[in-house]
């Protein structure tokens, strides 16, 4: 089933009730994921949310999460549990990189392709960091090496991709929307590559700053440094220029998204989220109302907003927040809430308000539970 809007998810075993203070938290995937461990979110053009972890691969349609595991027995099983993340390419197929290298989704039959192998069939086993799509439609991995990948009837064949630098130990590649590629070598430095031409932008390590990762947000590209500032590359100057004016986090920048027109959000291992302003440079708290966890020293290692705006995070080891992009009246009841699970795990089969205010609450399989008029508590009458 196609997820229709994730901001509207109706679970079958919550119910939501009216509240006057509308809060920004809608509710967290942690238990029902394979892992919390958070490697990579991502959102397909069906609206699934791939979330990679260090033990499976796990689907969220906006009602319930499936996992995908390896087994041993099953060759059209995940070939490692170990996953990095996914990637879908213009003609539909999603790609998952894993700690033995490249396997191919396939919808129609929910299981996945053999691992990928060499043109010459030779097997593939390379740890794979990331995927990009090139200006052209080439589908490329990088890690250890990088690989150009094709679909040949359903299974991956990988070939090395050749450009004029050396195309080992590449960690990051991203394309821009003006087909520039854009690749960091690790100890050697950013590259941008333009119709199988490179021109080298910055050295890892030069004398302003150590080049540790960078992001492509809208367009501009955003280098992040060992000492936690960002600067942006101006085309108009050809220069490498400091976004931040003062300091952004004590603890490592983990990734970075467009807030709004003016403003990125900092994604920090330590440091909870960052608002930084690229025009100005100016830095700010970012507060997330997330119930039993502490906003500004939260460990975010991933983060996407989806098609509908809405803020997914990966947090290490706690796994995955889910932040509306809109308020509104309605609270959550239920078992994906940190605060207000108070009406057990079964289906929810009837609700009724009585003279007094109470609301009854009944179950499938679970009794009825009666919760105070603010469904702040609530009394079980288990079935017997």
């Amino acid at each position: 089933m196609i997820m229709k809007k994730l901001i509207i998810v109706f679970f079958s075993l919550l119910i939501f009730y009216n509240e006057t203070s509308a809060q920004e938290f809608k509710f967290l995937l942690d238990e029902q994921l394979s892992s919390k461990l958070i490697s990579d979110i991502y959102q397909d053009s069906d609206g699934f949310l791939w979330i990679s972890t260090d033990n499976g691969l796990n689907r969220f349609d906006g009602n319930k999460v499936k996992s995908y595991n390896h087994d041993e027995s099953d060759s059209l099983s995940l070939c490692h549990n170990i996953v990095i993340g996914t990637f879908e390419d213009h003609n539909g197929d999603l790609y998952v990189g894993n700690y033995l290298g490249i396997q191919l989704y396939n919808k129609a039959t929910d299981n996945f392709s053999k691992k990928a192998v060499r043109e010459n069939g030779d097997p593939f086993e390379e740890t794979v960091n990331g995927f990009c799509e090139l200006p052209d439609g080439t589908l490329c991995s990088f890690g250890d090496n990088t690989w150009k990948i094709t679909n040949k009837n359903g299974q991956p064949i990988i070939e090395r991709l050749e450009w004029d630098i050396n195309t080992s130990s590449i960690f990051r590649i991203a394309c821009d929307n003006q087909n520039n590629i854009w690749a960091l070598k690790r100890d050697v430095g950013l590259y941008k590559i333009r119709n199988g031409k490179s021109r080298f932008i910055c050295e890892f390590n030069n004398d302003e700053f150590y080049t540790y990762d960078f992001r492509l947000v809208n367009g501009i590209v955003y280098i992040i440094t060992v000492d936690n500032d960002i600067y942006h590359y101006d085309s108009d100057s050809d220069k490498i220029v400091k976004v931040n004016k003062g300091p952004i986090s004590k603890a490592s920048i983990r990734d970075i998204i467009q807030y709004d027109e003016n403003n990125l959000l900092v994604c920090t291992d330590g440091n909870g989220f960052k608002i930084v302003n690229r025009i100005t440079g100016d830095v700010s708290e970012f507060y997330l109302n997330i119930p039993l966890l502490t906003s500004n020293h939260l460990k975010i290692h991933k983060a996407i907003r989806d098609q509908f705006g809405n803020l997914w995070l990966g947090l290490y080891q706690k796994g995955v927040a889910v932040i509306s992009a809109t308020q509104n009246a309605f609270g959550y009841i239920g078992y994906k809430s940190l605060l207000n699970n108070i009406i057990g795990n079964s289906t929810t089969s009837a609700i009724c308000k009585d003279k007094t205010g109470n609301i009854w609450v009944g179950t499938d399989g679970d009794g009825i539970y009666r919760m105070n008029n603010d469904a702040t508590e609530s009394v079980h009458f288990p079935s017997h």
